[in-house]
């Protein structure tokens, strides 16, 4: 290429380096500038002519500066001199060339005022460096590197190709061929360079990747593919070999054994590995023979412990100490025995303990049936002495217990009751003279007496007929109970009801069907009375009943309510029916009493009441009348206690 001298001034430098200078450089062209080659202006003299002598062309960019500068006025007045036919002016911008020297005005000037890139285009012209020729003469170049393989200079001049003319379809293909091809062969050498320094993993790797892309790519490729596959199962079965036998040193046989099975696998002639599997086959069954037995050991099942200890004296009778891990197995299987036998003792003499304590409460609980409650008490206090918990024998306790107390304290009220007894018919019997009638005069005047005082009462009766007789109309309440209605014939009436048959009535009834008479007899009863709680009552008759009919049907404490009432209201209205009422009223607090365990002395206290005897006057003076004797009292029956 040529050598071209750029003559211009030293203020226009970055314009000339950038339009000129640099596409020149890029096609090849090489220049003598002054920027590059000049380090100082005070070599300027010396290497003047040396560079203008080197140049076989001279270039001078015109502008205003460089026409009016003295350097360059030296420059072009040699070139004129030694270069005349090889002068180019470039027109940078307008200005009077003839300033320089007359010579540059008749020759062509080249315009890079307006189109520089078609002003570029002429100035490579110059040398043959236009685009048409050098897309041509590299993409021939280009051609030629493909055909040698040599990748990198086919990618140099088809990237020249393409930037001079980016439209060149052929240029890209084979360029993206060139690059591809470029890739393969790096890394195909690398491949071999890989195989030749042993590094298995490597080659294979780039070896492969060269096949992925173009199977064909060389004769040897396959080959080498081989070679390196088979290096690197050695090598890797070699690995694995090494760290069996290191598992093999740490006994840990189970991994030892994968991994000689993975060098068979690898390389099944490896007979080191071959002979080193089977040892280690049996030892990993020793191994776990061994750890089974002392698992089964530990957790004290003798009979596994020396199934797996037995098993392994059969192998290896030297094995760990095995004989010493069987003694031991036996010892503990004959000391499990031991304690097996004791505690099916043990468990027979619970079993025992257990039928007898069941035999003793069921008799407790007989007992309890048949109302002997000592009995009871004592049979359950000796099934607490034996077992404190079994089954509610305290609460039998208790239950016997309390039942034993109310007996106790009924006995205790009975005798009690015979000692007022007693007491009464002693008053009674000091109260009444025991006169005897000496002589027969006394008796006669006794029977004389009876008699006029009994034809007294007679004739009272007699008179009273008949003042009824003779004054019934005078009379409001027996004109009203017997006149009749005038003009009407005389009407049958009924007798009324005793009210002792009507109370009695009344009691069968609730004791028939207690809830259907609490369901209409309270309503009549509160309308009647016109009260709002059936306790509120002034009637006694209807509290007995009430709370005979709330007992009867489980509400105790209503029961309990309604009786206390009817005594409250027998006491205030003391009649012979009142009194019954009161009778029968405590005999049911009693029951309560006996049944829910409370206010037991309330009970006691209005039974008291109920049996103390009324005291009996001291007559006046002592009655000739003989003693009438007093009848034996009818015991109380005992109740029953319990149920």
């Amino acid at each position: 290429m040529p050598l071209v001298f750029i003559s211009h001034s030293s203020l226009d430098h970055e314009r000339v380096e950038r339009e000129i200078i640099s596409p020149l450089r890029a096609h090849g062209v090489e220049t003598w500038y002054s920027t590059d080659s000049i380090k100082s202006a005070s070599e300027w003299e010396r290497q003047i002519s040396t560079g203008l002598k080197k140049s076989d062309w001279f270039l001078i960019a015109l502008t205003p500066r460089s026409v009016t500068s003295e350097w360059v006025w030296r420059e072009v007045h040699w070139a004129f001199l030694k270069r005349k036919d090889r002068i180019i002016p470039v027109m940078l911008e307008t200005c009077e060339p003839d300033d320089l020297h007359l010579g540059l005005l008749p020759l062509q000037f080249i315009d890079f005022r307006n189109e520089v890139a078609a002003a570029q285009d002429r100035l490579l012209a110059i040398w043959g460096l236009d685009k048409a020729t050098q897309v041509e003469i590299r993409y021939h170049a280009a051609r030629q590197a493909l055909a040698q393989e040599d990748w990198g200079a086919a990618i140099q001049h088809l990237e020249s190709v393409l930037r001079l003319d980016p439209a060149h379809s052929q240029a890209e293909a084979e360029l993206n061929h060139a690059r591809q091809y470029e890739g393969l062969a790096a890394l195909y050498d690398a491949g071999l360079t890989y195989l030749q320094e042993k590094r298995w993993h490597e080659a294979l790797a780039n070896l492969r990747e060269v096949q992925g892309i173009d199977a064909n790519y060389a004769d040897i490729l396959a080959d080498s593919i081989a070679l390196a596959n088979a290096e690197l199962q050695k090598e890797e079965a070699e690995r694995l070999y090494r760290e069996a036998l290191g598992a093999c040193d740490r006994e840990e046989w189970a991994a030892a054994v994968e991994q000689f099975e993975a060098v068979l696998k690898l390389n099944p002639s490896h007979a080191e590995a071959q002979g080193a599997l089977s040892r280690t086959v049996q030892q990993r069954e020793l191994a776990e023979l061994y750890t089974v037995g002392r698992e089964h050991l530990q957790a004290e099942r003798w009979r596994e412990a020396l199934k797996s200890f037995r098993r392994l004296r059969t192998i290896d009778k030297s094995y760990k100490g095995v004989a010493d891990l069987i003694a031991e197995a036996d010892a503990g299987l004959e000391e499990e025995e031991v304690r097996r036998s004791e505690r099916e003792r043990q468990e027979r003499e619970e079993a025992e303990r257990q039928q007898q304590l069941a035999t003793l409460f069921d008799g407790g609980l007989q007992h309890l049936k048949n109302e002997r409650w000592a009995e009871a008490l004592s049979v359950f206090r000796q099934v607490q002495d034996a077992d404190g918990n079994y089954k509610d024998v305290s609460a039998q306790i208790e239950r016997a217990e309390s039942l034993l107390r109310q007996e106790r304290e009924w006995n205790e009220l009975e005798r009690r009751k015979q000692e007022a007894r007693k007491e009464a018919e002693q008053r009674r019997a000091e109260a009444v003279p025991n006169v005897k009638l000496s002589t027969a005069t006394d008796y006669i005047g006794s029977v004389v007496v009876r008699v006029f005082g009994l034809l007294f009462v007679l004739l009272l009766i007699a008179g009273a007929f008949y003042a009824g007789a003779l004054f019934k109309e005078s009379i409001p309440f027996l004109a009203s109970k017997t006149q009749s209605p005038s003009g009407s014939s005389p009407v049958n009436t009924v007798p009324p009801e005793e009210p002792f048959v009507k109370f009695e009535s009344a009691r069968r009834q609730v004791d028939q069907e207690p809830r259907a008479w609490l369901a209409n007899d309270v309503g009549k009863e509160i309308v009647a009375s016109a009260i709002q709680n059936p306790l509120d009552s002034p009637n006694a008759e209807f509290l007995y009943l009430y709370g005979r009919a709330n007992l009867l049907t489980g509400n105790t404490d209503e029961a309990n309510k309604a009786f206390d009432a009817a005594i409250a209201k027998s006491n205030a209205n003391p009649t012979p029916a009142s009194v019954t009422i009161k009778k029968e009223a405590i005999l049911a607090l009693a029951a309560i009493s006996m049944r829910t365990q409370k206010d037991r002395w309330k009970a006691l206290n209005y039974y008291e009441e109920l049996t103390r005897p009324s005291p009996t006057p001291m007559p006046s003076k002592p009655s000739k009348r003989k003693p009438t004797p007093t009848p034996t009292p009818t015991p109380t029956r005992k109740p029953k206690f319990g149920r």
